[in-house]
């Protein structure tokens, strides 16, 4: 478990001005082929190799794949949440709601229009997924980069990718039921990136799905 505390303050996509937020439930009425990768980030002490990977190599490389001949992606979006418990040291009071870092578009190259969304930070030690997937998943815009998702798209395919290194503190009052319902009823597809142990020996292992799914 980790014991580090910085200085953090938990961003808020309601804070200021209310932001429209993506309504699941609406028809889009657009012509693209869009694709919509929402990250949920451990921002604890421990998480800089996992952070780095998915911001250098994960991501850029999905990107280029989404875009590729193969798949013909008009538009990949990008949203991005943190979680564990940021201290503010100025009031003394510490908060375990996630963390908006933004949205954005992904560019062809694999590339970011707006590097802040993935400029995650590392501080605390409590981390509860299962929130920060709910919360994630809920606070999407409808419009990101200018862009309205319902009204530029034509199909939206939707994955949410949990990246964690430690197993849940429960903050919440969510369920593994719970969690999975709203996953399915959003339409997202479901990834982890997390420490887990397969086998004896320290063999890098993956899986790709090809075009054919």
């Amino acid at each position: 478990m980790k014991t580090c505390f910085y200085l953090a303050l938990a961003g808020s996509l309601l804070s200021g001005s209310a932001a429209q937020l993506f309504d699941y439930s609406a028809s889009t009425t657009g012509a693209g082929k869009c694709a919509l990768i929402n990250v949920v980030m451990d921002e604890s002490g421990s998480m800089g190799g996992d952070q780095n990977f998915m911001k250098d190599q994960a991501l850029p490389t999905m990107a280029r794949e989404l875009f590729s001949s193969t798949y013909s992606y008009d538009d990949v979006f990008l949203c991005s949440f943190g979680f564990t418990n940021y201290y503010d040291y100025a009031t003394g009071t510490s908060s375990k709601t996630p963390r908006y870092l933004g949205c954005t578009k992904m560019t062809t190259s694999g590339g970011y229009v707006d590097t802040t969304v993935v400029s995650w930070m590392l501080t605390g030690g409590f981390e509860d997924g299962w929130h920060a997937l709910d919360y994630a998943m809920e606070n999407v815009p409808a419009s990101i980069e200018g862009q309205n998702l319902l009204s530029s798209c034509a199909t939206i395919d939707k994955n949410i990718i949990l990246v964690s290194d430690e197993d849940r503190d429960v903050f919440s009052a969510d369920t593994a039921s719970s969690v999975k319902a709203d996953i399915a009823s959003k339409g997202y597809v479901l990834n982890a990136v997390v420490n887990i142990g397969i086998d004896s020996d320290n063999a890098n292992l993956g899986m790709k799905i090809d075009a054919a799914g």
